[in-house]
């Protein structure tokens, strides 16, 4: 939501046409989408093929969920930092 929530506040400062904004906001949507999709594909496609790959999946992600917010949150913020201070000069 904190990324949606910057991506929507660079398209609106950007002042380009509002046609051009909505077709940014929906390639992000589209991008953000890509990630969760991976999964839910390899289930509907693959059947019961992926579940040993779903099942490593969740064990690693449930095992290393403290690295994994420990590595995104930072860049996150990084990156909304950076951001903020461009707009400032």
């Amino acid at each position: 939501m904190i990324l949606l929530a910057a991506a929507a506040t660079a398209a609106a400062g950007t002042g380009a046409a509002t046609s051009a904004k909505l077709e940014a906001m929906l390639i992000f949507a589209l991008v953000a989408l890509i990630v969760p999709a991976i999964p839910v594909g390899a289930r509907v496609f693959a059947g019961e093929r992926a579940e040993p790959m779903l099942t490593r999946l969740r064990a690693w992600l449930t095992r290393d969920n403290a690295l994994v917010v420990a590595i995104i949150c930072p860049v996150v913020v990084a990156k909304l930092f950076v951001d903020g201070i461009s707009a400032l000069t």
